[in-house]
């Protein structure tokens, strides 16, 4: 049980102090700047490849069903294929997340925009710009605070 705490702090050590070493001011530029490795071309065109392929994939399984009757169909090579599909599916949703997250929330926000307060309440978070302002004066908290000074 000793040895467990021991171990566990000693893997923790090595993180922490390395973040230790980054200044508070460095840290928040580089998380606002949007910068990094979630938007490297490098990932986007992996990403942009497992879906490639996860089509193709698809695609060949698809066109590789059997007809009614057929009685040499390989159950385990069609199981094989559909799996690497999907998981090269999952792969293109992990790579390509971080660019598809703000298309795909900003499209879904348009309808509920209209839905009253509390569509507009859940949709607030998704006009934020990368500065931390808001789009519109209407979805800020500070809006809200303004209005009730004047």
């Amino acid at each position: 049980m000793l040895g467990t705490g021991l171990l566990a702090v000693l893997a923790v050590l090595a993180p922490s102090l390395t973040a230790s070493r980054v200044s508070p001011l460095q840290a928040l530029r580089s998380a606002a700047s949007g910068e990094g490795p979630a938007n490297g071309i490098g990932r986007t065109l992996l990403g942009l490849l497992c879906a490639a392929g996860a089509a193709l994939l698809a695609w060949q399984q698809y066109t590789g069903l059997p007809q009614p009757g057929d009685t040499d169909y390989d159950r385990f090579a069609a199981l094989t294929v559909v799996v690497l599909s999907g998981g090269l599916a999952f792969l293109a949703l992990i790579a390509l997340g971080p660019r598809l997250v703000r298309p795909v929330l900003s499209a879904v926000a348009v309808p509920l925009r209209h839905t009253g307060a509390a569509g507009r309440l859940a949709v607030a978070g998704v006009g934020v710009r990368r500065a931390g302002r808001p789009r519109s004066r209407w979805l800020s908290p500070s809006a809200s605070a303004w209005s009730a000074r004047r």
